[in-house]
Formats: structure tokens, C-alpha cells, sequence
């Protein structure tokens, strides 16, 4: 019978074996496993079973094979932020804040590959879910119910990030500047609805919208800068007025010249 296996001494990645340490029994008690008190680089001292060190060929084609202490094991870099944590599970991400940033540049990452395989992937889910909605009204209530919750958790998480708040208007303004088709459907969108008024509603709805540019105004003049700018803006604005008036005049005179005429 060849002589028990000797590991004191022997260094495992970060493990150094110092002694033999008392078996370890298994979970029913009928097995017994040889053990080693180990010391790590970072002074933590643990007892291992022989079978967790790879000291031979068939311990290092363990999955549970082990070069560190559970503390040393336990330490995380997070692929987002790059900060170390410990985990006893292991996660990429040091914080929740992190694995939403991972998860938001997994799925861009997704949506560029699909893209990048079949540029008309979205459009075509689209366009099969407006002739579903459009055939099924029960479908097009529960979608409209989802498409709604679902911009309501947008803007409550733009609310809580100022920042991207910020950056997802200016965006979305440079789009609209772009776009003269969006600028005409809004507009056309907008005079519909004012048409469609009552005296009373045209009436409160001039009332909320002068409100709201009180309020814009006020803002704005808040600061030194912001009332300079109030001024050229205004004074662009009346320079434009009186430019529409002049041509609505020049209009009239020239209507009624072909009158008389």
C-alpha cells in the first residue's frame, strides 16, 4: 500500500499547505475525506479537503478545484464600474444601479445585431402587430394598456435622472428640428384639436397656455443670462410680428387695388 500523499509545503495559486488537518466527514457520515490546513497570500488560514487542490492531473479536471481562500474567491470586479466587491455568488455587477446600466447595454447590443442582420427586423414587428391590434380589439386594448404603463415607467425613471432627463429632451428637439414632416403633422394636429373647440374650452385653453408661458418666461429671466436671451428672443419675435403685418397689409392694398380695378 504506497504511503499517504504529503502536501506540506506545496503551494496551490495562492494556497500554501502548512499541516495535515483532522478528515472531514461527508453529509451522511459514512465517508471520510483527507484534509490540509492551508495558509492563503492574504494571511486567512482554512482547512481544504486533499481533493479541492490540484496537486494531480484528475483533482485539476475538478470543477471544484480551488487556488484561493473563500474571502479571496469572493472578490468581484464589476464589469461596469470597475470597482471590487465581494460576492460569495458569483455577479458581474457591483449594484443594482450597475446591472441596470449592463442590461440597457446588452439590449442596445442586441438591437444592433438584429439590425445589423435585417434592418427592416422592427419595423416588420410593428407592422404585424397594427394588423393584429387592428383585427382583435381585445388585443388592441391590452396593447394600448401596455404601450401606456410602460411610458409612464419611462418618464418616472427620466424624472429621477436629471441628467438623462436633459439629454433625452435635447435629443428629441434636434429629431423634431429635423424633421419638417413631424413639424407639419404637429402642426396640423394642433389647429385640428383648436378647431374642434367650444368658445369655453378655446377660452380655458388660451388661459393654461398663457400660464404656461408665464411660468417658461419667469424661468427663463430667473438669471442674467436668461434675461438677455428673453430679450433678443422677444425682439426677434415683434421684428417677425411686424413683418407679417406689413405683409398682410401690402396683402390687403393689393387686394383691393384689383377691386377698384
Amino acid at each position: 500500500m504506497p504511503p499517504p500523499l504529503d502536501l506540506r509545503g506545496r503551494r496551490f495559486g495562492k494556497l500554501l499547505v502548512v499541516d495535515k488537518a483532522p478528515d472531514v466527514l461527508s453529509a451522511s457520515g459514512k465517508t471520510s475525506y483527507r484534509a490540509w490546513l492551508v495558509q492563503c497570500d492574504c494571511g486567512r488560514q482554512e482547512v481544504v479537503m486533499a481533493q479541492r487542490l490540484p496537486h494531480c492531473a484528475s483533482n485539476r479536471a475538478r470543477k471544484d478545484v480551488i487556488e484561493a481562500c473563500s474571502h479571496c474567491r469572493a472578490q468581484r470586479t464589476c464589469e461596469v464600474c470597475g470597482r471590487w466587491f465581494e460576492s460569495a455568488l458569483f455577479r458581474a455587477t457591483c449594484s443594482d444601479a450597475c446591472a441596470l446600466l449592463q442590461k440597457r447595454a446588452n439590449n442596445m447590443a442586441y438591437h444592433h445585431r438584429k439590425v445589423a442582420v435585417d434592418p427592416e427586423h422592427y419595423k416588420r414587428i410593428h407592422a404585424e402587430r397594427a394588423a393584429r391590434a387592428a383585427a382583435d380589439t381585445e388585443f388592441a386594448l391590452r396593447l394600448r394598456a401596455q404601450q401606456s404603463e410602460q411610458g409612464k415607467r419611462k418618464r418616472e425613471r427620466l424624472k429621477a435622472d436629471p441628467h438623462r432627463y436633459a439629454r433625452t429632451l435635447e435629443r428629441a428637439r434636434e429629431r423634431y428640428a429635423a424633421d419638417p414632416f413631424a413639424q407639419a403633422k404637429k402642426r396640423a394636429a394642433r389647429d385640428a384639436r383648436m378647431a374642434a373647440m367650444t368658445p369655453e374650452q378655446y377660452a380655458a385653453w388660451s388661459e393654461r397656455a398663457r400660464e404656461s408661458w408665464r411660468r417658461s418666461a419667469n424661468k427663463v429671466r430667473s438669471t442674467p443670462e436668461g434675461r438677455q436671451r428673453y430679450r433678443d428672443y422677444m425682439r426677434e419675435y415683434m421684428r417677425q410680428q411686424a413683418l407679417r403685418g406689413l405683409v398682410a397689409a401690402g396683402d390687403e392694398l393689393i387686394k383691393r387695388s384689383l377691386n377698384d380695378e
